[in-house]
C-alpha cells in the first residue's frame, strides 16, 4: 500500500473578516487527513497488515521458524530473500521437530521466541506452527490465549509473517488444523503488525482437501507432500515459500 503524505504549511496573516473562512478550510483539512490516516493504517483483506507492511526485502533482515512443517518453507525462503538482497538473522534454516504450543515443557516457544527472536530485532518474523497442537484434547480457549501472548511478544517487530497450517490427509487433524488456522487469523487481525498467510489455498485439491501432488509454477505437477499426509517434500515447501513473498511483497 502505497503511503499518503500532506504537505502542510502555515499560512501567512489573514483579515479577521477572512477568519470564520479559515476556519472552514482547516477543518475540512483535519477531515481529509483523518481519512487518509485511516485508510493508511486499516487492515488489509481482513488480516491485520497495516503500513509497516515492507514493500521491498532488500536491506530487512529475517527470521523463520516454526515446526517441522515449516522447515522446507523456511529453506526456500532464505534462498529467494538472500537472493533478493534480505540478510537472514540465522546460520541456516531451523525447525523443532514435535513442538507446539501446548507442550511448553517439551520447547517452550513463548519463552524462545521473546528472548533469542525479539531481542535480535529482525525486520520480518516468519512463523509457522500448530501441527503437533491439532490432537484430541485441546483447549481451543488457551491456546487462543497462548497465540496471542506469541503474537504480542513481536511486537516491537517491524512485522510478522503468521503462516496457517496446510491441509491435512487425516480427518481428525485436518478438522482441528481448521479450528487453529481459525484462531491464527483472528488473533493476527486483532494485531497491526501481524500478517496471517493461508496455506489451505495453495495446498488443497482444489475443494478445501488434502492433496498430495500439486502443480507448480510451470503448472508441472510435483510431489508436494510426504506419504504421511502431513510434511512437506523440498518441492512442496519452495511452492508454499513462493506463495508466502507473492504475499508479503505483492
Amino acid at each position: 500500500m502505497r503511503d499518503v503524505r500532506l504537505n502542510i504549511f502555515t499560512p501567512s496573516p489573514m483579515k479577521r473578516r477572512d477568519s470564520k473562512r479559515l476556519f472552514f478550510v482547516f477543518a475540512a483539512v483535519a477531515v481529509v487527513v483523518a481519512a487518509l490516516v485511516g485508510f493508511v493504517v486499516s487492515p488489509i483483506g481482513g488480516d491485520a497488515a497495516a503500513d509497516a507492511q515492507p514493500s521491498q526485502a532488500e536491506g530487512l533482515t529475517f527470521w523463520s521458524s516454526g515446526d517441522s512443517t515449516s522447515y522446507y518453507m523456511s529453506v526456500a525462503m532464505r534462498e529467494a530473500l538472500v537472493e533478493l538482497g534480505a540478510i537472514p538473522l540465522q546460520v541456516e534454516p531451523e525447525y523443532e521437530n514435535g513442538s507446539g504450543l501446548r507442550s511448553v515443557d517439551y520447547f517452550d516457544w513463548e519463552t524462545h521466541i521473546r528472548e533469542q527472536v525479539a531481542s535480535q530485532n529482525p525486520d520480518i518474523v516468519f512463523f509457522m506452527i500448530g501441527a503437533n497442537d491439532a490432537t484430541d484434547g485441546i483447549d481451543f480457549d488457551a491456546y487462543t490465549a497462548q497465540v496471542g501472548h506469541i503474537m504480542d511478544s513481536l511486537a516491537d517487530v517491524r512485522y510478522v509473517v503468521w503462516v496457517g497450517q496446510p491441509t491435512m490427509a487425516e480427518p481428525g487433524r485436518a478438522a482441528i488444523v481448521a479450528e487453529l488456522n481459525g484462531i491464527f487469523r483472528s488473533e493476527a487481525s486483532e494485531r497491526s503488525w501481524v500478517r496471517f498467510v493461508d496455506a489451505v489455498s495453495v495446498t488443497d485439491d482444489g475443494a478445501g482437501g488434502y492433496a498430495q501432488f500439486l502443480a507448480n509454477d510451470d503448472g508441472e505437477e510435483i510431489l508436494a507432500r510426504e506419504d504421511d499426509g502431513l510434511h512437506f517434500t523440498p518441492e512442496g515447501g519452495a511452492l508454499l515459500a513462493r506463495h508466502v513473498l507473492d504475499e508479503l511483497f505483492d
